[in-house]
């Protein structure tokens, strides 16, 4: 069955394949591609094209395709119909975004990790430019700081896609490293990006079991309890399951050889204190549903994740459209950004001003050196963890207190010198000083912070715990001087305040 430029009928987009067939089961034929839509947007995709009599197969894979993207999990559906003109073809076709090569190929033939072009098609020239080269490469070598973070990056990535499935009591049943495609979206480790493929999807209801013993893995559910002295379970509920292949899956990750040679204690290595999926002693199963702060949270801060929050997207529309339709674990990567490129081409994103931190505390202590007073550390790492925690919220604050003013936070080259605010009015100033205080106030209290005449680090006691107009002018002298260095600050980061 050949295929050529296929076009949907609205006219809405055009498929244009670029490459070879991918596969073919005699019903279906897949294509890799590129599909453009009517704004002119190009993504990596599949075309998938049916034969004759597999109207009932398109109709399943469509409903499959829309169902998974609701869960949060899977690949895109970029097309749900396209016209397909070709030898062989049913003339039904639809296409999805392509996710990449199969992690078994990546894992144990190294083969190399695509890479997914959609977000170069979106840069501006001078993005472009800018942007740092990368292109098809295997998975680094087990045992080096790289392999570890691309092993991280992947089980972050299947972790987050399966508690989105569970936490709509859908379970995938056949998590092995064949149904996991994986794709580069930038050069680092980071950036790689890992999509479920070819659900079994199941309710947790004990008539829908499965076959769960596929024979590559009948070790991990078969010949491990008997290993043990136990009975194989007999019936093994989904989630237990899911986490059983999980286990498999971040062992081969890790070590780059197969499950099937596994024993009881490295699969239960790859969960640390909290495990997901262990065999208990007797051969019975413990398994627990994954957590937000253990396994999703933790992960995210180790790969230096942006979070979806008004820091990474400090335009309001961004913001909620993020929230809308990125399903990550409350994170971003390169991937989700070049989906909300697509979405909305205008938009400014920035990852992190914590590179900012160290600046805005040197304008903390040239304050309080005017004011003579004695600090007990004059660096950011010399000062206890805590307060240089406090220091990195007060920045992560930033585009929030310049929203407050009604302004924007956009990048200094697309902001007119005739919209750009280089500094605060003196009454600018006081707003935002008083902003800073009433939030530091609330991060104190928070960490058990109280109202004491006289500051006490190690009872938690400060005497400024009060409000904003009842502090001495010194003290509101340190508010102003971060609000006054907000322009300058931004500056560092390339980026500008505009009207």
């Amino acid at each position: 069955m050949a295929a050529t430029v296929v076009r949907d009928r609205a006219p809405r987009g055009c498929f244009y394949r670029t490459g070879e067939v991918i596969a073919s089961s005699g019903r279906k034929v897949l294509f890799r591609g590129t599909y453009v839509d009517a704004q002119g947007v190009r993504r990596d995709a599949l075309l998938v094209t049916f034969a004759p009599g597999a109207e009932a197969q398109y109709a399943n894979e469509l409903a499959s395709l829309a169902r998974n993207a609701a869960l949060g999990a899977g690949p895109q559906l970029l097309c749900p119909y396209l016209a397909a003109r070709g030898q062989g073809s049913s003339g039904l076709a639809l296409v999805e975004e392509y996710a990449g090569v199969s992690l078994e190929r990546a894992l144990f033939s190294a083969a190399p990790i695509p890479v997914d072009e959609t977000l170069r098609t979106l840069d501006k020239p001078e993005e472009a430019a800018a942007r740092p080269w990368f292109s098809a490469a295997p998975l680094s070598e087990v045992g080096t700081p790289e392999r570890e973070r691309e092993a991280a990056k992947i089980a972050f990535d299947v972790i987050v896609q399966l508690a989105n499935l569970h936490a709509e009591n859908s379970y995938h049943r056949d998590l092995r490293a064949a149904n996991v495609c994986v794709k580069r979206c930038g050069p680092g480790p980071e950036d790689l990006h890992a999509t479920l493929i070819d659900f079994e999807l199941a309710a947790h209801d004990a008539s829908e079991r499965v076959a769960y013993a596929n024979e590559p893995y009948a070790h991990l559910f078969r010949r491990l309890p008997a290993e043990l002295g136990a009975v194989a379970p007999a019936d093994l509920t989904p989630l237990q399951i899911d986490m059983g292949y999980l286990a498999a899956l971040l062992f081969e990750l890790a070590t780059g050889v197969p499950a099937t040679g596994a024993a009881p204690e490295d699969l239960r290595a790859q969960f640390g204190a909290w495990p997901l999926f262990a065999y208990r002693a007797d051969g019975t199963v413990f398994a627990r549903m994954i957590d937000q702060e253990l396994d999703i949270d933790a992960r995210a801060h180790e790969l230096g994740l942006a979070p979806v929050c008004a820091e990474t997207f400090p335009e309001p529309d961004l913001l909620a459209m993020a929230r809308a339709t990125v399903h990550h674990g409350g994170y971003v990567d390169a991937y989700d950004r070049a989906r909300l490129k697509a979405l909305h081409p205008e938009a400014k994103m920035y990852g992190s001003l914590d590179g900012l931190v160290d600046r805005a505390f040197r304008t903390y202590v040239e304050q309080a050196s005017r004011g003579g007073a004695e600090l007990a550390a004059l660096t950011l790492d010399a000062q206890p963890e805590a307060l240089r925690g406090s220091t990195t919220a007060q920045v992560k604050d930033v585009p929030a207190k310049v929203y407050a003013l009604g302004y924007r936070v956009v990048e200094a080259d697309a902001c007119p010198a005739g919209r750009r605010v280089a500094s605060f009015t003196d009454d600018e100033v006081e707003y935002l000083a008083y902003m800073e205080h009433r939030r530091w106030c609330a991060e104190r209290r928070a960490a058990g912070w109280t109202w004491g005449p006289a500051k006490d680090v190690e009872k938690r006691v400060n005497p400024s715990l009060v409000p904003y107009d009842e502090l001495s002018e010194d003290n509101k002298d340190y508010n102003r001087a971060h609000a006054r260095d907000i322009p300058r600050l931004l500056a560092l980061a390339g980026l500008a305040i505009c009207r």
